[in-house]
């Protein structure tokens, strides 16, 4: 998303790891068996955005000065791109507010359930409810706390899953930083803000997505290492956009404005188009498996639940 203003929002700080978060990790990483260094943990959520930002650009041979990058908090649970106040990067200055961070990982890891946990009727409408709050976080970021306090019994119930749904948000955190390194290399900060502007930064995003999964093991020990069974990920962020314009819809009586941002599906199918050829088998799987689980969700909530 772009914003020409070249105005930043005030920021409200940052989160990093409080001792409840690391005691919830570190029981979640026992369980899974996997190793777990605490220090390190709440040394890395310090800088975390920092250092996937500049893994991306530096896996994509840009110029780590044209484009500049602040993660905070800004109460807007979204990230956009506007032209540099400062002036010192040509590409403009991302803004990445940590909690759409929060909102990419609660919707990955109730979509992975979704997709891959065998649940009952009542479980699944249980699901349902908090994947509907989770979805309005991106409307209403005051509801973090609250869509911190749903997520939490489902990653202990269904620590299974935290493996592709974390890889899941990771390779979707990739794939957001790219559409906007994209409208700043496309020149997108001097033009209106419209859906064909969009539709182009997805496409440019959509290679260097798939740049940085080809490059495989080589970033294995990196923040951004996407396992090539991910590799179509990227066509789930606008279904859930979709989700969100159904809810909005449901609660207020009025259908979403595409003035500025194409429509949800239109944007998902373009997306797939670029990606789905290129997949593997497993990732086509995979995939298929994440659209129907949010077709279950898009089918319940158009039946009233």
């Amino acid at each position: 998303m772009t914003s020409g203003s070249g105005k930043l929002p005030k920021a409200k700080g940052r989160y990093v790891a409080s001792e409840a978060s690391l005691d919830l990790a570190e029981e979640l990483a026992h369980r899974a068996g996997i190793p777990f260094d605490r220090a390190e943990a709440a040394a890395l959520s310090r800088h975390l955005y920092e250092t996937c930002f500049a893994a991306i650009v530096d896996a994509l041979g840009f110029d780590p000065d044209a484009v500049a990058f602040s993660p905070e908090v800004f109460g807007l649970t979204t990230t956009f791109i506007t032209a540099d106040p400062e002036g010192g990067a040509p590409g403009g200055r991302i803004l990445f507010d940590e909690t759409f961070d929060l909102w990419l990982f609660a919707l990955s890891h109730y979509s992975t359930i979704a997709a891959f946990v065998p649940i009952d009727d009542a479980g699944f409408l249980s699901l349902l409810d908090k994947m509907k709050r989770g979805l309005l976080l991106l409307a209403r970021p005051t509801t973090r706390p609250r869509v911190l306090e749903d997520l939490r019994p489902e990653l202990k119930t269904h620590h299974e899953c935290l493996n592709l749904s974390g890889g899941l948000a990771r390779a979707l955190v990739v794939f957001v930083l790219c559409h906007e390194i994209a409208h700043g290399r496309l020149g997108h900060l001097d033009q209106r803000e419209g859906p064909e502007i969009e539709l182009e930064a997805d496409r440019e995003a959509a290679r260097m997505f798939l740049s940085i999964v080809a490059q495989g093991d080589a970033l294995r020990q990196s923040p951004i290492y996407i396992d090539r069974k991910l590799a179509g990920v990227p066509v789930i962020l606008p279904r859930w956009l979709a989700l969100v314009e159904q809810r909005m819809k449901a609660l207020t009586g009025r259908p979403a404005n595409h003035t500025a941002h194409p429509d949800p599906d239109r944007r998902a199918e373009a997306t797939a188009v670029l990606l789905r050829p290129r997949m593997g088998e497993t990732a086509t799987v995979l995939l298929d498996a994440l659209e129907s689980g949010i077709d279950d969700f898009r089918r319940a909530m158009a039946a009233g639940y």
